[in-house]
């Protein structure tokens, strides 16, 4: 039997596949291994892919979000109102995201003319 020849672009892609990991990508996992050590929630016996700790790091992120929030000081800060009534509206739809959020805009009249 004949063995078939493949195509040059299907050869290419799977020479590119078995290639070694570069230099660029071994950066980045050492940094979201340095990540992973700071990240309390985020288990330190084990490596994580990089999608867990990239989520991890967003929850922890998101947890000292709502820290800054709650406390007693962040309301005498000197942030713009704006900023902060976002960082609370933020929260507060973290804690519930079953609530949907209401525009302060008056939505435009649709129906045509009677």
């Amino acid at each position: 039997m004949k063995s078939k020849k493949l195509p040059p672009a299907i050869f290419k892609r799977s020479r590119r596949l078995k290639r070694p990991p570069s230099v660029e990508r071994d950066g980045i996992r050492s940094l979201l291994n340095r990540l992973q050590l700071i990240v309390p929630e985020a288990p330190k016996d084990r490596q994580l892919p990089q999608v867990q700790v990239i989520q991890h790091v967003i929850n922890y992120i998101c947890h000292l979000q709502d820290q800054v929030v709650q406390h007693p000081r962040f309301s005498k800060m000197k942030i713009p109102k704006e900023i902060a009534e976002a960082l609370a509206n933020q929260v507060q739809q973290e804690r519930d995201p079953a609530r949907t959020q209401t525009s302060e805009e008056p939505q435009p009249d649709t129906r045509p003319p009677s």
